[in-house]
């Protein structure tokens, strides 16, 4: 089938009525919405290459994940200007499908900040309530809770084995994630994981920033994500936090089913080769490996000096 023959299809579907597609959950299925995706930037975690692992074992089928810029900024701006101790909350938005190329994906589009204080007697408990309360008044608005944020967790952003108990049971399902955060300005580090059951761990995984109409402005610049351990091809250097004002741009970069489908995941990164061995060593060479090289040394006797 051809590009123009699918992307025909598609837009017949489109102008049908909602898509086939279904997000399935454990209280049932979720239908998909249109929402194009016309533009986005991709970003890729540096700290923690373990996706490329878990999209070959269980992650190759799930949904991709995408933000909104509006989502970002939000977010940045809750947990800066929170008051409570270590700010948390929950995110929401909707299942996906992009009516141009039929591509699958979850949206976060609303950032739901949690106001209860967590303290060390009730930490857990308290913060299993408020995501609960916060997940149940995102479903009555019509939104599907994706995931949920928490601030503070040191430069290794990691859950300790409570947290992660509780990450578990309350988003059990695969596509579901957590958010987590730490830094501030130019020190941010945050990356969206995902728990893979096989190692049972949380991995980093790949996201999209999508610029909506409500983060367009003047500015020249195409992203508002400031984090400093993910990197992408398309917009190289997170915003700086030297800027006055939070950026409100659009990305360049169309994305169509190449880029948005998760094989792109499957690519293997890029490792540096072996040093290459001498084509011509010198006669009665042997060869020899130090030091990550190889080496030729030859077998003639040296000739002393007068």
């Amino acid at each position: 089938m051809s590009t123009a023959v699918a992307r025909k299809g598609f837009l017949q579907r489109f102008w049908s009525g909602a898509p086939d597609a279904k997000l399935r959950t454990s209280g049932g299925d979720v239908r998909a919405v249109w929402r194009p995706m016309s533009s986005a930037i991709r970003w890729r975690p540096t700290h923690d290459t373990y996706y490329f692992v878990a999209a070959l074992r269980t992650a190759t089928n799930l949904p991709v994940l995408c933000v909104t810029q509006t989502a970002l900024l939000r977010l940045e701006s809750a947990i800066q200007e929170s008051r409570i101790g270590v700010p948390y909350g929950a995110l929401a938005g909707q299942f996906c499908v992009c009516p141009e190329t039929g591509s699958e994906f979850l949206l976060v589009d609303e950032v739901m900040p949690a106001t209860a204080e967590l303290t060390e007697r009730d930490f857990a408990d308290r913060l299993r309530a408020e995501l609960r309360s916060l997940a149940r008044q995102a479903t009555k608005r019509g939104k599907l809770p994706i995931g949920w944020y928490i601030s503070g967790t040191g430069d290794d952003l990691r859950l300790d084995e409570e947290d992660m108990d509780l990450h578990r049971q309350l988003w059990p399902e695969a596509w579901q994630f957590v958010l987590l955060h730490d830094g501030v300005g130019e020190a941010q580090r945050a990356a969206l994981m995902r728990y893979e059951p096989m190692t049972k761990r949380l991995y980093a995984t790949p996201f999209f920033e999508l610029p909506d109409t409500a983060a367009v402005g003047p500015s020249d610049s195409d992203t508002v994500l400031r984090w400093n351990n993910y990197r992408s091809d398309q917009q190289p250097e997170p915003r700086s936090a030297e800027e006055a004002e939070p950026v409100r741009g659009r990305a360049k970069h169309s994305v169509t089913s190449d880029t948005v489908s998760p094989i792109e995941i499957l690519r293997e990164p890029d490792v540096p080769r072996p040093p290459a061995i001498p084509a011509r060593p010198p006669a009665n060479a042997r060869l020899v490996f130090i030091d990550g090289e190889i080496v030729a040394f030859s077998d003639e006797p040296r000739h002393s000096a007068r």
